[in-house]
């Protein structure tokens, strides 16, 4: 019952095709008619007598004024054209009863109500008041058949007049319902007309062909094609004789005939077609529209042939980017090859004796090698990001072992430049993240060495400290200080693009093809970070990273604090604020009480108000460099009062300058420390002052004498050669004279025994023939490359299968490392050779090796 009530309701009152502008219109004047003619009728029932008609019309009246004024403002035309049509089939309904029923001529009214639905809302509409009316005659006739005549109060003598005011009624409502309807349809068509002599000369006006099709009904067969201008031109330069569209359409592969795509009404298709004399190429847009197909063809040809040579031109591309990245390998071999003779030999060089315009030749040209190895990998890092074949490593990582990479990498260059240099993180930075620690190296390293380039005296600093954490992830700063010649506030906002500088002229001080700052802003928009600068000029500059990193899962202890240090009172002397930092930081974790002064007065105050107290200072670290009064100075003043005789003083140098290591002893100090100062080396000479000569038999900490070798060390700020397995047996393949002769004199140098071979195919032999330890192989050499020799390598049938592999080559392009781990390699060093890095990758695989005498 409710479903039939509801699909009831949903065809009453569902649009049909007349606007909701025209059932206005058109309600309203039937609604003003109907009130004047109503007003006759209410006097006629009046007249004979028969008062219930007489309500029933003065309610139907009044509905249709509020219809009226209703449908003057309104918004929903089409309900108030159904509550009039409803008011005037009640209103017949009441009044057929009084004037006698359906026998009566005044049930010809019951005609209205379908002809007024079908004017106003249309012949779906009307098909169900036509079927209410039915149903109401019905009920009329069946109850006069069943209970006799409906009463009819009508009498004799008033019959005749009743009947023809009825019978004018009836026929003035047809007429004015027909005259409405005419009047409509005529209006109805001359707008179709003005609509299609509009559409066609809009269509005329159009310069891409379009066509009506429409279907012939003689005989079923053919189609009449209606086109604008240019549809029309297409046509026509088609050969004789002529063909049609129909025959185009059909003809043409891939394409649906017109006759299909006619029958598919309300569908939509877009399809290419290619005309089939003068070779352009369309495309078809076809909607079936009310049985007529409209076609809209838009040329495509130029499209066609730009998307052509794009395709092309982007193969030339990849062909072009694969030709740069092969050239760039080889350039990059090629210059790494004699790079790695430079800066090798010159190292080994710088460990002889020599005279001082030879150091400070040698150092130059290590400074210049240094300084073309960097721009060799600027260069390859910008062609890997333009690439877009830069990729992150995730993985587990110390942020503490990167920053003391970062300040192990860049403190000669500040020793050199004699400015204070430091990179540290805050105490309460979690030390395990997750992320790639050598982009992040590679930033700080780029920040910071531009900061070091640019500054002459004073210091540089990098911080790291945390911005957030949450459960799971850290948000953290990276600040690189300086105080440089600053940068000015014009040349800010275009600094991190390519090869731009602050000072671009050719007179210009400082040099650098500008690519170290756009580099930096590549990997931290890679590392979705954040990256900025601000500058005082003549003062200095802070460039800053903002980052996040999710946290490592294994926890990675912080230093441990020896058990002789804990509560050791420390006083630290500097006139850098940032050194005072990263010293308080590092006594902090070792668990010592400590105090700072920036100069020696203050110092010395320090000293004097704590040997006061009773509770006099353990150790002082002291700068050597101060203004005023230098360390030494200092050291003199305080070895002048008895008070401080167990004082320990170290002394902290930014300088590894040699033969004075007795004056520096001489002066009360024990041991002398290179600044930056790492943590190990602070707490290990410490624990070495306190813990093994501080509790011997007697001894005093001011009694302490130290060795000339551990003094000279100390001076230096050196640590001693590596030392391996005695009888160690190196197999060296390399094709290069110049750095076999490297290898071996560093690997001589460190007492290693090694075999020179100049190609795989030899050191394959050597390796099935002999008996090593380690083969250091280069990739790319003649007769057999170190790929094929060490693959050939493992298929040996005994131990010697798994001898360790070191791939030693001048091939650092992004996959070259993954290439010789896949070739069965076990480790890789990029040349050119560094003694540390070379020293380091042999340590750690010839840690186990049996020693054996030599």
């Amino acid at each position: 019952m409710l479903s039939a009530l509801k699909q009831l309701w949903l065809t009453l009152f569902t649009p049909d095709a007349r606007d909701d502008e025209e059932i206005r219109s058109l309600a309203r004047g039937v609604s003003m008619a109907f009130q004047v003619g109503g007003l006759p009728f209410l006097a006629l029932w009046a007249w004979i007598g028969w008062w219930p008609a007489i309500p029933a019309i003065l309610i139907g009246e009044s509905l249709n004024l509020a219809g009226y004024f209703a449908l003057k403002s309104t918004t929903r035309p089409r309900l108030w054209a159904h509550v009039i049509t409803i008011d005037l089939f009640l209103v017949l309904c009441i009044t057929s009863v009084g004037s006698g029923g359906v026998q009566h001529i005044s049930a010809g009214w019951f005609l209205c109500v379908p002809m007024l639905a079908t004017l106003l809302l249309g012949f779906r509409r009307a098909q169900v008041y036509t079927a209410l009316t039915t149903l109401a005659l019905a009920c009329l006739f069946v109850g006069g058949e069943l209970w006799g005549p409906l009463t009819g109060f009508v009498s004799e003598d008033k019959r005749a007049l009743f009947s023809l005011v009825q019978v004018s009624g009836i026929m003035s409502a047809i007429l004015l319902m027909v005259g409405y309807w005419l009047a409509d349809t005529t209006r109805q068509h001359s707008r179709r007309l003005e609509a299609e002599d509009g559409m066609r000369t809009a269509l005329e006006q159009i310069d891409a062909p379009f066509y009506v099709v429409r279907r012939e009904m003689i005989g079923g067969k053919g189609l009449v094609i209606e086109g604008n201008f240019s549809g029309r031109q297409l046509l026509e330069d088609m050969p004789e004789p002529p063909l049609d569209l129909e025959r185009w359409f059909a003809e043409t592969e891939k394409v649906l005939p017109l006759q299909t795509m006619m029958a598919e009404r309300g569908e939509s298709r877009r399809m290419e077609l290619r005309h089939p004399f003068n070779n352009k190429q369309f495309e078809v847009s076809a909607k079936n529209h009310n049985g007529s197909l409209l076609l809209a063809f838009h040329d495509v040809t130029q499209r066609k042939e730009t998307e052509s040579k794009l395709r092309h031109a982007n193969q030339e591309a990849k062909e072009a980017s694969r030709a740069k990245s092969e050239f760039l390998a080889n350039m990059s071999h090629e210059i790494r090859t004699p790079m790695n003779g430079i800066i090798g030999m010159t190292e080994l060089a710088l460990e002889t004796d020599l005279s001082s315009d030879q150091l400070d030749f040698l150092t130059t040209i290590q400074n210049c090698a240094d300084n073309m190895l960097d721009l060799l990998n600027d260069i390859l890092d910008l062609s890997r990001i333009e690439a877009g074949k830069m990729e992150l490593e995730v993985t587990e990582f110390d942020l503490a072992k990167v920053m003391e990479a970062v300040q192990d990498s860049l403190s000669s260059r500040a020793i050199l430049k004699k400015i204070d240099w430091n990179a540290f993180i805050e105490d309460d930075v979690p030390r395990g993240l997750v992320g790639d620690p050598t982009r992040l190296r590679q930033i700080l390293l780029n920040l910071a060495g531009n900061a070091i380039k640019f500054t002459e005296r004073g210091e540089v600093a990098v911080e790291g400290r945390l911005l957030s954490r949450d459960q799971d992830q850290v948000k953290m700063r990276f600040e690189v200080r300086d105080t440089g010649c600053g940068i000015p506030s014009e040349a800010l906002p275009r600094l991190f693009e390519k090869f731009t500088q602050a000072d671009a002229s050719t007179t210009r001080t400082h040099g650098g093809t500008g690519l170290g700052l756009a580099i930096t802003r590549e990997l931290v928009d890679l590392m979705e970070g954040r990256l900025g600068a601000f500058s005082t000029e003549g003062e200095g500059s802070i460039f800053w990273c903002e980052m996040d990193f999710p946290l490592a899962q294994t926890r990675i202890p912080a230093g441990g604090c020896a058990e002789m240090l804990v509560g050791l009172r420390a006083l630290i002397v500097d006139d850098i604020k940032t050194n005072r930092r990263v010293l308080s930081g590092q006594l902090r974790r070792l668990g010592c009480r400590y105090e700072s002064a920036s100069n020696a007065s203050e110092a010395l105050a320090r000293l004097d108000e704590a040997a006061r107290a009773g509770d006099s200072f353990s150790i002082l670290l002291c700068d050597r460099n101060m203004p005023e009064r230098t360390g030494l100075q200092l050291a003199q003043d305080i070895r002048s009062d008895h008070r401080f005789d167990s004082l320990v003083m170290l002394l902290l140098s930014s300088s590894r300058e040699r033969g004075d290591i007795h004056h520096i002893r001489s002066a009360g100090f024990h041991g002398q420390l290179v600044k930056p100062v790492k943590f190990p080396l602070l707490r290990e000479e410490m624990s070495r002052l306190f813990g093994t000569h501080g509790n011997s038999e007697g001894d005093s900490p001011s009694t302490l004498a130290l060795s000339d070798a551990d003094a000279e060390s100390f001076a230096r700020g050196e640590d001693s050669e590596p030392q391996f397995p005695l009888g160690v047996r190196i197999l060296l393949a390399e094709d290069n004279k110049v750095n076999q002769k490297l290898a071996q004199r560093l690997l001589s140098k460190v007492g290693l025994d090694v075999t020179t071979v100049d190609n795989g195919l030899e050191a394959l032999q050597a390796v099935a023939e002999g008996d090593f330890d380690l083969v250091l192989m280069d990739c790319q050499m003649p007769e057999m490359d170190g790929y094929e020799a060490t693959q050939r390598i493992r298929q040996l049938p005994d131990e010697r299968a798994r001898i360790p592999i070191v791939a030693l080559t001048a091939n650092a392009m992004r996959g070259d490392q993954e290439k010789c781990i896949a070739a069965g390699m076990n480790g890789y060093l990029s040349k050119p050779l560094h003694q540390e890095s070379f020293y380091g990758m042999l340590q750690r695989f010839l840690a186990d090796a049996p020693s054996t005498d030599s």
